[in-house]
């Protein structure tokens, strides 16, 4: 109220010194006015005389007059232009002062504080951004940055992270530490919110059989902890449902024979008779030794063709498999190829000539 009250009384005194500069224009107009009538009276009252002299004289006063009233005209239009002028700089102000207040009330309500505090409140600084640090922006979503132990998680906390420890850690992911971070804590709190703590024991399971998770496909990057919890994939779904729905392909169920052995036993029938399927045959065993046995189960099919320019060529059953197999496989067989020290490997079909 109080504003809006002084807001009133300010536009009531604009108004005011509107009026009396209007009637202070007035009165200057008035007074010219009769400038200009008592100067034609003179003239006119003087005697007319056709002498040369004469005619100058009437002309010197018709110049002065002129000059008097082209000066006149000249500074009214100066003054009414620094009038307008001065309006505008008043409406501005007037303007951003109405803002100011507005905005003033707003940060007031905002920042009030029901509380009682020992200092005086701080008057926020107009026009300026409030700087949020990681450290407040941390404390406000999880509180204190404090590490837990296991001993201080949470029941359900603690068996999910034995789960992750236990079903992912000894295929190679890694291990959910000692130390568990405020972060971490609000992550798998929410996420078993999301989902009890028997299926997230399947979705572990299913990490170390799932290609994508390993990092085989497309993705090249090894599914972590945090992503398996607060993750999303592009078509925006989280990597559990991804497991769970079937989506991803899931490497079959491990049978009373290991799938070591059994690979063994397929890489064994491979030929070493050239240097290319020698080199080949290399590959896969260290494929297999990484564990990456939903890829061996593709790749196994292709046999080492020739070595021609640095580059190994690897012959596919059909034309389907050799760019099935490239498109999925090629960056990860060219790693191997590069550590075996070819600098390219090519795909080709079984009949195909070699490129």
């Amino acid at each position: 109220m109080s504003c809006a009250r002084n807001l009133d009384q300010e536009l009531a005194a604009l108004r005011a010194e509107l009026e009396q500069e209007r009637l202070a224009r007035a009165r200057a107009e008035a007074k010219l006015e009769g400038f200009r009538e008592a100067v034609a009276l003179m003239a006119a009252s003087r005697p007319h005389a056709p002498s040369d002299s004469s005619d100058r004289h009437a002309a010197s006063v018709t110049i002065q007059r002129d000059g008097v009233t082209a000066g006149v005209t000249q500074e009214e239009r100066e003054k009414a232009q620094r009038e307008k002028a001065r309006e505008r700089s008043k409406n501005y102000r007037l303007r951003k002062r109405s803002v100011t207040i507005q905005r003033d009330g707003v940060t007031a309500s905002v920042t009030h504080s029901p509380e009682p505090s020992s200092s005086p409140p701080q008057r926020p600084v107009r026009g300026t951004l409030a700087l949020v640090t990681v450290a407040a922006r941390d404390v406000q979503r999880d509180g204190p940055r404090e590490h837990r132990t296991p001993a201080t998680l949470p029941a359900a906390v603690r068996e999910l992270r034995s789960a992750w420890n236990e079903l992912a850690v000894p295929h190679g992911f890694p291990a959910w530490g000692e130390r568990t971070s405020g972060r971490l804590l609000q992550d798998a709190l929410a996420a078993l919110e999301r989902r009890p703590l028997e299926e997230w024991r399947r979705v572990f399971a299913l990490v170390p059989r799932s290609p994508v998770c390993r990092g085989e496909l497309s993705s090249r990057q090894r599914a972590s902890l945090v992503w398996m919890l607060t993750g999303r994939t592009r078509d925006g779904y989280e990597p559990a449902e991804k497991l769970l729905s079937g989506t991803w392909s899931i490497d079959p169920e491990p049978t009373a024979t290991p799938a070591a052995n059994t690979a063994g036993a397929e890489l064994a029938g491979l030929p070493v008779d050239t240097p290319a399927a020698s080199a080949w045959k290399q590959m896969l065993e260290a494929m297999q030794e990484d564990g990456k046995h939903y890829a061996l189960s593709w790749l196994a099919r292709l046999r080492g063709r020739a070595v021609q320019e640095g580059s190994l060529v690897l012959e596919a059953p059909d034309t389907y498999a050799a760019t099935w197999v490239a498109q999925h496989y090629g960056e990860l067989v060219r790693r191997m190829a590069a550590i075996q020290g070819y600098t390219d490997v090519r795909f080709i079909a079984a009949g195909e000539a070699s490129p």
